[in-house]
């Protein structure tokens, strides 16, 4: 091709009218509360059953008579399971929606706890009210995090915050709802109507309507270059074309993509595989000079109707190092002879508009924080500018992938891999907070287990030390509005905050021998409830101002499974030393050290997110090609 033709096609391509497929604007109110509502009343469902656990496990030591320890893993089985499912639950809401996942969670629960009336061992309610349970609460827990995320924007951190607020109310109210019932109907009456309870999420679930796509075109100018009888273009062309009309504006014979991918001009057969980019690249083979097909006929410049909002010339790129497209990437058209073409158009299985509809594309879906105080929030024009720089959807070019792999479906196997990708490991700083948060999590349940045991064994009745529950949730609550809107401010760093918080909480555990009364016991309750509250509320916070956005869906994937295995063994810890003491005396110092150390371990991250903020970037994980990243 001359020069003066490339001029002129190059002033050709260069007129192109936008009108592109973009993510709906979350709406920031509207059904949104409704999301909210159905969010709150989730967390309650799944937090009121697992911190009200130490009611049930008074009942389960009278009836089974087992050790302390073995009847602790049923709580701990419990709470691991539930966190330790955040990958399988993102994926699985990925694919299928946070609708289905959350209804499937609660019937899953519901089950379990039902069938556990049966068991006629611990070690069967291990498995059933522990493992099974914990499975549905998973595929609870994680959509309606996602769903809030997914609906608020420039209202996402007061969303978020009394969405998670469910947490501290569910304990408020299901500690006094399961004495009661187990006084009225015994623990086995008790434990089923808290599955019928638990069945209630599926209304909630229902109510989790997916946020749809705004359709919007953009087309796209292309001349159809001579062809010889055999020749072949590579054409950057977009994933989800709609249509093909002539320059002159007669349809040509064409079916709409999203249902038949075949297109008809005139008769003959070849193939365009996948199309997915913009631009255009030059014919493999030399052109003829003649821009006339046969006959004489001139071959039609078109117009390509797409979903694509901008180019790029380069992928974003994941934690993994695998490349993804917000939009597009290159695929190959080929050209058959003119006067006898059909245009055969090989669409991937799914859209982008169905991939712009799956909330775990967007980078930012785990972000708790108000959005404003991001940098690629302040680096964008618009709300719209800002959610199409966090959308990231899967390459076109299928990777090669495990064999196994290949049978799970592209959007959950592109989530798997990114929350569950250890190459985040090689980060210094992900690994010490990794580790802090192992430790926390060993003692975080460990009070929620055994305080309404000990406040027993010390004389404290039996209603009053169910209460001690509820005064746990009613400070949490509190404890996470207030860590939230202390965080909100420019001069609070919300890592000084949770280890401070870590700090205070393991030390006021560590002192719970020595509280013997119930007013000594309520005070203890009301520090450690304000104290989880920070720590749990600024977990996302902290993982984008050490890692950056782009990094927090992996993060987040990996700190919730660290946290699942710690919780596995933490109540049983605390349960032999019980057995093997004699007092809950070491159970409670052990539970109350390993929250401390993991807030002193938690200070050498402040100076190293101070010395990024004075360097004004995030370290990358090491083999991550940060020059390919997708620009904000």
């Amino acid at each position: 091709m001359t020069d003066s033709k490339q001029g002129q096609d190059q002033e050709e391509d260069n007129d192109l009218d936008f009108d592109t497929e973009i993510p709906a604007l979350p709406p920031d109110g509207g059904y949104g509360w409704v999301i909210l509502v159905a969010s709150f009343f989730c967390n309650v469902l799944v937090d009121g059953v697992c911190f009200s656990f130490g009611i049930w496990y008074v009942e389960f030591l009278a009836e089974y008579g087992d050790s302390k320890s073995k009847t602790a893993w049923v709580g701990s089985v419990l709470n691991g399971m539930y966190l330790t499912m955040g990958p399988v639950a993102g994926a699985l809401s990925n694919r299928y929606g946070c609708r289905k996942v959350t209804i499937a969670g609660s019937i899953i629960c519901a089950i379990a706890f039902a069938l556990a009336i049966f068991s006629p061992s611990v070690s069967v309610l291990i498995i059933v009210y522990g493992a099974l349970g914990g499975f549905g609460f998973g595929l609870m827990y994680l959509p309606a995090i996602v769903m809030v995320g997914f609906y608020f924007e420039k209202k996402r951190a007061f969303a978020t915050g009394i969405a998670v607020c469910g947490s501290g109310a569910g304990a408020f109210v299901f500690a006094p709802l399961c004495k009661a019932l187990i006084d009225n109907f015994a623990w086995r009456g008790g434990t089923l109507i808290v599955a019928g309870l638990v069945l209630n999420g599926c209304v909630l679930g229902a109510l989790f309507r997916p946020l749809g796509t705004e359709p919007r075109k953009k087309v796209l100018d292309v001349e159809m270059e001579d062809f010889s009888e055999k020749e072949t273009t590579k054409i950057k062309k977009p994933d989800n074309a709609l249509q093909i009309v002539e320059k002159n504006g007669r349809d040509l014979d064409i079916k709409d993509i999203s249902s038949a991918p075949v297109i008809n001009m005139d008769n003959g057969s070849q193939n365009l595989r996948r199309p997915r980019g913009v631009s255009f690249d030059e014919p493999t083979r030399p052109a003829t000079k003649s821009r006339a097909g046969p006959g004489g006929k001139p071959i039609p410049k078109i117009l390509v109707q797409e979903y694509a909002d901008k180019e790029h010339a380069n992928g974003d790129s994941s934690p993994t190092g695998r490349p993804h497209h917000v939009v597009t990437t290159v695929e190959e058209i080929n050209a058959s002879p003119v006067g006898s073409q059909t245009w055969r158009i090989s669409q991937s299985s799914t859209s982008i508009r169905s991939h712009l509809q799956r909330p775990m594309y967007r980078k930012d879906i785990f972000y708790s924080g108000s959005i404003l105080h991001l940098p690629e929030y302040q680096q964008s024009t618009s709300v719209e500018d800002y959610i199409k720089s966090t959308t990231s959807l899967p390459p076109a070019v299928p990777r090669v992938e495990p064999y196994l792999c290949r049978f799970i479906p592209e959007s959950m196997r592109d989530i798997l891999m990114e929350m569950m990708d250890f190459s985040l490991l090689k980060l210094p700083p992900f690994t010490l907070y990794g580790i802090c948060c192992f430790f926390s999590m060993v003692g975080f349940f460990i009070p929620f287990t055994y305080l309404p045991d000990y406040a027993q064994s010390v004389g404290v009745p039996g209603g009053d030390a169910v209460f001690l529950l509820s005064i746990i949730g009613i400070s949490n609550t509190v404890g996470r509005i207030a860590s939230g809107w202390v965080c909100d401010h420019a001069w609070a760093n919300s890592l000084v905050i949770s280890n401070v918080a870590l700090i205070v909480g393991g030390t006021a555990t560590m002192l719970v021998p020595l509280c013997t009364t119930h007013a000594l016991l309520a005070v203890y309750s009301t520090v450690f409830g304000l104290c989880i509250a920070a720590y749990i509320s600024l977990r996302s916070i902290i993982l984008v101002e050490l890692l950056g956005l782009d990094k927090l869906t992996n993060a987040f994937g990996l700190i919730t499974l660290c946290q699942g295995l710690a919780s596995f063994i933490g109540s049983p810890i605390a349960g032999g030393l019980y057995d093997a003491t004699g007092s809950y005396t070491i159970s409670f110092v052990f539970g109350g050290a390993t929250l401390a150390v993991s807030g002193v371990l938690c200070f050498p991250l402040y100076c190293y997110e101070k010395c990024c903020m004075k360097k004004g970037e995030h370290q990358a994980v090491p083999g991550e090609d940060n020059g390919d990243a997708q620009p904000s």
